[in-house]
């Protein structure tokens, strides 16, 4: 199965975010992994860093984002 240029595959490895949850946004995860929000723009698109889009805008689950940096940290 080829993939168009841009696009992303549905299944990006980490759990819907749970219903009720309040999702972060990208100045929120920036300032909460201490980073410039370009490092996560660019992640989103070359290490597929969980994010959630809504139209035009993106999202995050703290708690996929923490499940993301773990698996990092563990090398996975």
């Amino acid at each position: 199965m080829s993939e168009s240029p841009g696009s992303r595959p549905a299944d990006v490895g980490t759990a819907a975010p749970a219903f009720g949850e309040r999702l972060l946004t990208l100045r929120e995860v920036a300032a909460f992994l201490q980073l410039n929000e370009r490092t996560i723009r660019r992640w989103i698109v070359t290490q597929r860093f969980p994010c959630v889009h809504l139209g035009t805008r993106l999202r995050f689950s703290q708690r996929n984002v923490l499940r993301w940096v773990s698996a990092r940290e563990e090398g996975r």
